[in-house]
């Protein structure tokens, strides 16, 4: 064969060939960064993702409820149990006050009843109110006072039934019978509740009525009975109070003991 022939050769790789061997028409290639010239392609949409995160957020909060829920009434009955244990349980006895109402004798003076050989003694105090609330003495009989005799003979408490008290009348004013009527009468103040302002003293008048067996006893029976002496009035009074050293009020509402002493109204 010689150096030259007239038979055309190819020279496009082999892949580039058609079946009978003729040349193909190749495409430029376009350089990668080359601007396009075409027209762009339409983006494709991407679908909805479900809301997974959301749906979880959503059940975590719930269940975080619940338990904040089931927390707070088990709070509730913790407390509601505690409160119901400390009503029930035992409480140490509330000690007495001594010291809020003050009591200062006055004097004493005696009244004689219309009712014979009767003598009623009025034992005169300033209570003295030291708290800083309003208090009130009630009136007997009352369920929330009682009125004991402290005896000298013996450390103990007897009975004081019969003690009754009222405050002083002042001398400004008219005095009313229990009718309403204008005039004098014991009886429209012998007994009554009493008013103490705090941070005040007030004067009260305590009734104590001696009658006919207390006055033989004081006297004797060969001494005439005359009421309106002074020195047999005090000789009365001193036999009846020789063995008492005080009366003292105990209110129960208030938790107030009242100690009346009476060593100087027996001299």
């Amino acid at each position: 064969m010689g150096l030259w022939s007239n038979k055309r050769v190819s020279l496009l790789p082999k892949g580039t060939q058609g079946v009978s061997g003729e040349r193909l028409s190749l495409l430029p290639v376009q350089k990668e960064g080359a601007p396009q010239t075409g027209p762009k392609p339409e983006r494709e949409v991407a679908a909805p993702k479900p809301r997974i995160r959301a749906a979880r957020s959503w059940k975590r909060i719930t269940i975080l409820s619940c338990f904040g829920v089931a927390g707070f009434g088990f709070a509730v009955a913790l407390m509601a149990g505690g409160v119901y244990w400390y009503s029930r349980s035992p409480k140490t006895p509330k000690a007495w006050n001594e010291k809020a109402i003050q009591a200062l004798y006055v004097g004493t003076k005696f009244v004689e009843e219309g009712k014979e050989n009767t003598l009623r003694a009025e034992l005169v105090f300033d209570l003295w109110n030291t708290t800083g609330y309003d208090f009130t003495l009630e009136a007997k009989p009352s369920e929330t006072m009682i009125v004991m005799q402290k005896v000298r003979s013996e450390p103990s408490l007897v009975d004081g039934l019969g003690l009754t008290w009222t405050v002083e009348h002042g001398s400004g004013t008219g005095q009313l019978h229990a009718d309403g009527i204008p005039g004098f009468s014991r009886e429209a103040f012998l007994v009554g509740p009493v008013f103490i302002p705090a941070g005040e003293a007030v004067r009260v008048d305590f009734w104590s009525e001696y009658d006919i067996f207390d006055i033989v006893a004081a006297i004797g029976n060969d001494e005439k009975i005359r009421l309106s002496d002074p020195a047999q009035q005090r000789k009365i009074l001193k036999h009846a109070l020789a063995d008492t050293d005080s009366f003292v009020l105990l209110d129960k509402k208030n938790h107030y003991r009242i100690e009346l002493p009476l060593q100087d109204a027996v001299k």
